[in-house]
């Protein structure tokens, strides 16, 4: 089967073994799970994913994912990686015939330290390495950095506090307020006059909600049948930063007024299931809304005065577990001035607006 499969993409132009750019996409994506979910290196060396068992690491790949954190200045993160690989190795037969060395290891930690700050570790470090291993390339890169006395890396930030609480609501929608009036289910009409949507609000402010059974099972097959050599899957690792839909750039929006216009709503809709992970998440807004088959969550990029809301600043959580497919939808602001208007007050709601349009926009 396998010389099979190596025929099959060799003919279609597809490299069959891993490139660097591969791996190191996968380390990053490993940590990116550890950063957002609050993972320890040596628990997802063995395999442990928030209770899930996945495939076990070798102190090799764990040592290379540390490689990678240090590349990209995630020092905290490489330390615990490189640590998992000496835990790693010391489970280990003797007899083992793995082609790394503690010594390999140490190097490259007394290199993380030094970028830290942490001199005399580094200096104690280099001490023990250049012993056994004087000439490997780490422990050589470390005795001229602890000469030159290179100026600390500045360690990678990024407030992921909101983000992790979200991602971590796994299973159910989460919002603010549960409780609000406003937070009801209702059959939602569309273009045909005899035809409802079954909608559940989940926020007013900004205006979000999930529509169940948007599409049936064959019909998000087909969705993926088609676009299955392209790009609306999210594997392992697989996420999407922090954004908004709409255009903020003002050079951007003048452009797109001869065409489109901007994004005024979204639909993103669900093709699968997502055993862990792969949540759509506000941080501002402070909404979760895990990926369910077939469900559509929809939300407003405007407020009702025609303001980008900026409470729609939405990511897509890492998946730890399984595939995650999706397709979006976008409604532009061109060709729907009357099909959906502004407020008639500054303080209205997207609910206003509905009950306003209902009554032709007449006063009252």
């Amino acid at each position: 089967m396998l010389e099979n499969f190596h025929r099959s993409v060799t003919e279609a132009g597809i490299a069959f073994e891993a490139e660097d750019g591969d791996l190191s996409g996968s380390a990053l994506s490993l940590l990116r799970l550890q950063r957002v979910y609050g993972l320890k290196a040596f628990d997802m060396a063995q395999g442990d994913y928030l209770g899930h068992k996945g495939p076990a690491l070798s102190p090799v790949d764990a040592y290379e994912i540390g490689q990678v954190a240090f590349m990209v200045s995630r020092l905290n993160d490489s330390l615990e990686w490189l640590n998992a690989s000496l835990r790693l190795m010391s489970n280990l037969p003797a007899q083992s015939g793995i082609k790394l060395s503690s010594t390999t290891v140490k190097a490259l930690m007394g290199r993380v330290h030094l970028y830290g700050g942490s001199y005399d570790i580094a200096q104690r470090l280099y001490d023990e390495v250049k012993v056994t291993d004087p000439h490997g390339g780490d422990t050589v890169e470390l005795g001229k950095e602890l000469v030159e006395r290179p100026t600390p890396k500045l360690q990678e930030y990024q407030d992921y506090r909101n983000l992790s609480r979200l991602c971590s609501l796994e299973n159910r929608i989460h919002v603010p307020n549960p409780s609000h009036p406003s937070m009801v289910c209702r059959y939602r009409p569309g273009l045909l006059p005899y035809y409802r949507f079954k909608e559940e609000i989940i926020s007013e402010r900004p205006f979000a909600s999930v529509i169940y059974n948007f599409t049936s099972d064959a019909e998000a097959e087909t969705f993926k049948d088609r676009v299955k050599n392209r790009t609306v899957n999210y594997g392992l690792g697989g996420h999407y930063s922090v954004h908004l839909d709409a255009f903020e750039d003002k050079r951007t929006i003048e452009d797109r007024r001869k065409g489109p216009g901007n994004r005024i709503a979204t639909l993103l809709l669900y093709l699968s299931d997502v055993t862990r992970g792969g949540s759509t998440v506000f941080t501002k807004a402070d909404i979760a809304v895990p990926p369910i088959k077939n469900m559509a969550l929809f939300w407003y990029n405007y407020r009702p005065d025609h303001h980008l809301d900026y409470l729609t600043y939405h990511a897509g959580c890492p998946v730890v577990i399984g595939h995650k497919w999706i397709a979006n939808k976008w409604v532009w602001t061109a060709g729907n001035t009357f099909r959906r208007r502004c407020a008639l007050s500054p303080h209205a709601s997207q609910l206003d607006i509905e009950a306003d349009m209902r009554n032709s926009y007449l006063p009252l």
